[in-house]
């Protein structure tokens, strides 16, 4: 690379550049029309995605020179995580697994010289990064001096764990356990420095890629769970417990001195000034644990089904029993759930059961056998509780055409969906706020289109919650945990067709790419040919809770 666009880019990232260096670059930049294109290629090649903000620039004489106010200093945190990687630890990085996706709200745009530039959006919030997902017992935690609780959203930032355990649920899917007294700082979405502390991580999928640094060192996930040890001699301890990671000593600049690469069971000390990894084994029991993320036991209140049931819904399952992999409903004469692959009754306390989704290569799904009509033009209501084991893209529930005998064995055949009820991650698809409740209706059926609402309030994984998805003629509403967390307006609809209910997947298409599976449990699904009211469901939220947290 040009050593005066390396330059360049380290000083937008906010590296010292001296006075001098500042002239010679900005009159390149001015001048030499190559330059330009090369400058704006880089940042363009990271920026057409998803806009996510990050920390500032820090350089102002450039900003000025691009045209950019002060109170505008907020470029993409994509940008600047995909430059801090490419340009400044760029070895670090030379055997990753993945491709590149970074996002950026983009308008390319500076007038003058003909120069076209990333225009970061003007956003002085924190982007969000990751959920609170559970905290042990007498746990207390801080971030940039502040507490923060199970199910707090929290962005970029100093943590400090005196004592005790958490679980953070990164919007990428990643998930980080820390156990002890832990210090470090939340960078970005797919990024940590730890200082101190004993930290474990998995990352799959959009996770793939997550980087810990350390003092002189440098752990890249390659699709794995790895654990590292930091101690207040800087001196620090990598295990991979399953799939492979790149570990890295780095030099005073922060650049790779050595490198290699640790598989399954395979660990290393690293310390800081030794030109070479130490690859003598370590005692994986010396490093965190990785507790799932389940909830406890969601118990109900003796009301709970009566007050359902005087709801009046179409149908009503409570997973209380199966009979030849059937869940039989609550209304006389409505079609029963059967599942599909490795979905389970799970016990939740000594009166409640619910229906659980485990990780499996197969498809795992509920199918309804029969059909609904959702009365679109005067409203009707989804209603559930659920608990999700990650923070991941999945679906829920789906209402989807009726598929026919002949259409079954084609590998290219899709569904064709009326209703989605998903969880979100950070998906780089839509537009919307991290982790949210998304509900989709499209009239009729199909494979695109629809009006789309998402939550505000964020769902956490490893806790129940209750949510209401409903449309009344007027405009789609989600309900989380009682509260109305996201509404839109639409158009008058035509009549929905009859459909199926598929829970647990977006498609029961065995080798679909797009499948979206969801893991954890759902219970007291209930379907309306009304609308809720605001009362009803504050009720219904009301009448359960949680018996205990964490693992069991």
């Amino acid at each position: 690379m040009d050593p005066d666009l390396e330059d360049l880019l380290r000083a937008w990232m906010g590296s010292p550049v001296s006075e001098d260096r500042q002239r010679e670059l900005l009159s390149r930049l001015r001048s030499d029309a190559d330059f330009q294109a090369a400058f704006v290629g880089e940042i363009r090649m990271h920026g057409m995605l998803k806009a996510v903000q990050s920390a500032e620039p820090r350089w102002l004489s450039l900003t000025e020179e691009l045209g950019l106010a002060a109170e505008e200093q907020s470029p993409e945190e994509a940008f600047s995580a995909a430059f801090e990687k490419r340009i400044i630890r760029p070895a670090i990085f030379h055997k990753r697994l993945r491709q590149w996706a970074f996002a950026s709200a983009a308008a390319l745009l500076l007038l003058g010289a003909g120069l076209w530039l990333l225009r970061p959006a003007a956003n002085a919030s924190a982007p969000s990064l990751a959920v609170i997902a559970r905290l042990g017992a007498k746990t207390k935690i801080t971030i940039d001096g502040r507490p923060v609780h199970e199910g707090d959203v929290v962005a970029p930032g100093r943590l400090r764990l005196a004592a005790g355990s958490a679980a953070l649920s990164f919007f990428n899917g990643a998930t980080l356990f820390l156990e002890g007294e832990s210090d470090l700082d939340l960078i970005a979405m797919d990024r940590v420095a730890c200082r101190l502390g004993r930290l474990r991580l998995r990352a799959e999928g959009p996770a793939t890629g997550f980087t810990v640094t350390a003092p002189g060192a440098a752990v890249v996930d390659l699709g794995t769970e790895f654990a590292l040890n930091v101690g207040r001699d800087g001196k620090s301890a990598v295990h991979v417990f399953e799939g492979q990671v790149e570990a890295s000593l780095l030099n005073g600049s922060g650049n790779t001195l050595s490198s290699d690469l640790l598989k399954e069971n395979q660990s290393a000390r690293m310390e800081p000034g030794k030109p070479e990894l130490d690859r003598r084994p370590q005692k994986p029991a010396d490093f965190a644990k990785a507790q799932p993320l389940r909830a406890g036991g969601l118990s109900l209140d003796a009301r709970y089904a009566r007050s359902i049931l005087d709801a009046k819904p179409w149908a009503y399952w409570r997973f209380q029993t199966l009979e030849q992999n059937r869940v039989l409903n609550e209304i006389p004469d409505r079609p029963a759930l059967k599942l599909f692959g490795q979905g389970v009754l799970a016990k939740e306390d000594a009166d409640n059961q619910s229906l659980e989704f485990l990780q499996s290569e197969g498809a795992t799904y509920a199918l309804m056998e029969g059909l609904w009509q959702p009365p679109t033009q005067t409203g009707y209501a989804v209603e559930l509780w659920m608990t999700s084991y990650a923070l991941r893209l999945s679906a829920l529930l789906c209402a989807v055409n009726p598929r026919v005998i002949e259409d079954l064995p084609k590998p290219e055949s899709r569904e064709k969906h009326l209703l989605l009820l998903h969880l979100m991650d950070r998906s780089q698809r839509w537009m919307h706020p991290n982790g949210s409740v998304r509900m989709l209706q499209r009239i009729p059926a199909g494979y695109g289109g629809g009006i789309n609402v998402f939550s505000d309030l964020t769902y956490t994984p490893g806790h129940w919650h209750h949510i209401v998805a409903q449309n009344d003629g007027q405009q789609l509403q989600v309900w989380l945990d009682g509260k109305l967390a996201g509404v839109a307006a639409m158009r008058p609809m035509d009549p929905a067709n009859p459909c199926e209910i598929l829970l647990g997947r977006l498609t029961r298409v065995e080798k679909s790419n797009d499948a979206r599976p969801f893991t954890g449990r759902i219970d007291e699904l209930a379907l309306y040919e009304r609308v809720l009211s605001a009362e009803e469901i504050a009720r219904h939220h009301a009448l359960g809770h949680v018996l205990r947290s964490g693992p069991r």
